[in-house]
């Protein structure tokens, strides 16, 4: 994944993530997007000085878990 991150910085382009494995996601993403019913309802920032992920995966996970009740 290293080479995909270096163009995102070197070019400002976006990448979209998609997957079920939840420490990855949370591990990588500034910006989750929850989906239910395939429509997104809910958001979760994950961001730090300089746009760094910083949250740990139990405070991330749970308030994912929000939206999907």
């Amino acid at each position: 994944m290293g080479a995909i991150w270096d163009l995102a910085k070197r070019e400002g382009k976006s990448i979209i993530l998609i997957s079920s494995d939840m420490p990855e996601v949370i591990n990588v993403a500034r910006r989750i997007l929850v989906f239910k019913d395939f429509r997104i309802v809910g958001e979760v920032e994950n961001n730090g000085a300089g746009g760094a992920p910083v949250r740990g995966y139990d405070e991330v996970s749970q308030e994912i878990g929000r939206y999907l009740a």
